[in-house]
């Protein structure tokens, strides 16, 4: 579905959704409050959001917005990769062996939007520059993780890495536990 079909749908019937794009900000505030009630969401950026349009929508739902966007889509020459994944976050449990943790093939990241830590950020993935690409914010009973690069190969090769899938699967079943704290 097109990302701003959301005002169309009773997300109370969810516990996790998965967002590629940057809505409306009416759908931005209908997503804050699906995430005030307790829901959760991974949210990545669209292969044509801009950088004004991703910090709009992260303020909108109460989060820091990145400093600044990195990179350029489908240029090679200047790309990042992780730098440090929290292993001990619930989203890694039992993904990989010790002997895996040391040996993960990092994608390349061609484009992305520059993350910091903050008090309602946490990165669980943080690139080179030690931006996350991957962070959590708790949103009063809700959760949000944002992937800071579009899944497209424009922007990155992470979707073809075999770490990707179970990934979002991990991050998906967390954001829908009622765990998730």
């Amino acid at each position: 579905r097109n990302v701003n079909q959301i005002a169309s749908i009773n997300l109370s019937k969810y516990k996790a959704i998965v967002l590629c794009g940057h809505p409306s900000e009416q759908n931005a505030l209908k997503l804050k409050t699906f995430i005030n009630n307790g829901g959760g969401v991974l949210l990545a950026p669209g292969s044509e959001t801009t950088y004004q349009e991703f910090s709009s929508m992260l303020l909108t739902l109460g989060v820091k917005a990145p400093s600044s966007a990195a990179g350029q889509q489908d240029n090679i020459d200047n790309i990042m990769r992780f730098q440090k994944i929290e292993f001990e976050h619930p989203v890694f449990d039992k993904m990989f062996t010790d002997d895996q943790k040391r040996k993960i093939d990092s994608p390349e990241i061609y484009y992305y939007f520059k993350m910091t830590a903050s008090p309602n950020i946490l990165p669980l993935i943080a690139l080179e520059d030690n931006s996350a690409l991957l962070s959590e914010s708790s949103i009063s009973k809700g959760k949000l993780f944002v992937l800071s690069t579009s899944p497209v190969f424009s922007s990155t090769n992470f979707p073809l890495k075999g770490f990707f899938v179970p990934l979002i699967n991990k991050s998906v079943n967390y954001l829908a536990s009622s765990k998730n704290g």
